[in-house]
């Protein structure tokens, strides 16, 4: 059986007072404000017991309305006080490892370089989804894949004699470390850092140097990647948002790079 730990925690309780007895519903919560399921929560003294649901709720029906003490047990662990009672419990092991999430979001995407004296900001997005895979209470590893597009413009000086013009078409996958603080019940702070790499499906350059341009496929099967991190929130469990940013090479030249700034909106299933 899983070794489980129990420390202070928190519950929350709500009493309604009937003709012979009352009804007992409440919410078992660890000190991370995960909910504890599958405890058992009995009346002590009596045979009135019942178990938490996934969300950590519970309910108890008939309870005398002189109440002497609540009693939790989770595994070989118990922990009892008299009511009202404040009890917390935390899990060494966590019920859910494994989490699925699907973003999107928006970028603005510049080039970067010596060759680059003026920079003009470009615009993509992104759209895809992911596993957030549990390392510990308060670590995860998120991988994912998405279908990013990206457009990006640069300038050789401010008279514009030499211009270049990119959109690219990639499929992305991010590999992200995750860092996570709870700010609520449900609710975290989360902070990301890790790489990506590119692979390029489609892609156009546009070159005009004095007025003389033309245009390019830039993509044979090539790789490309770099080092990516983030900001943002699980809210509710299910809604995330966030703020992010990467640093990498263009894929038709790792010479040239690109510096990416951009915010997406997902949901945690």
């Amino acid at each position: 059986m899983k070794r489980l730990y129990m420390l202070l925690a928190g519950l929350t309780m709500a009493a309604g007072l009937m003709a012979q007895g009352q009804k007992l519903t409440g919410r078992i919560i660890d000190k991370d404000y995960y909910p504890m399921d599958k405890a058992k929560v009995t009346v002590k003294g009596t045979n009135i017991s019942t178990t938490t649901d996934k969300n950590g709720n519970y309910v108890l029906e008939e309870v005398p309305l002189i109440l002497d003490s609540l009693e939790v047990t989770k595994g070989k662990k118990s922990y009892s006080e008299s009511f009202p009672v404040m009890i917390k419990m935390k899990q060494a092991i966590m019920a859910k490892p494994v989490e699925w999430y699907v973003k999107a979001g928006y970028d603005m995407s510049y080039f970067t370089g010596e060759d680059f004296s003026t920079i003009k900001d470009g615009h993509g997005f992104h759209v895809g989804g992911g596993a957030d895979i549990r390392m510990s209470r308060i670590m995860s590893f998120q991988p994912g894949l998405y279908l990013a597009y990206r457009t990006m413009e640069g300038c050789g000086d401010e008279y514009y004699s030499y211009f270049k013009r990119l959109e690219v078409g990639y499929a992305e996958v991010p590999l992200l470390f995750a860092w996570k603080a709870p700010i609520g019940v449900d609710s975290n702070f989360q902070f990301q850092l890790g790489g990506y790499f590119d692979i390029g499906l489609w892609g156009t350059m546009h070159d005009d140097y004095y007025g003389d341009g033309y245009s390019y496929n830039i993509f044979g099967k090539r790789f490309t990647g770099g080092a990516m991190g983030g900001i943002g929130f699980e809210l509710k469990k299910h809604y995330l948002i966030g703020l992010n940013s990467k640093i990498g090479w263009t894929s038709w030249n790792h010479s040239e790079g690109f510096l990416s700034i951009g915010i997406d909106l997902g949901y945690k299933f």
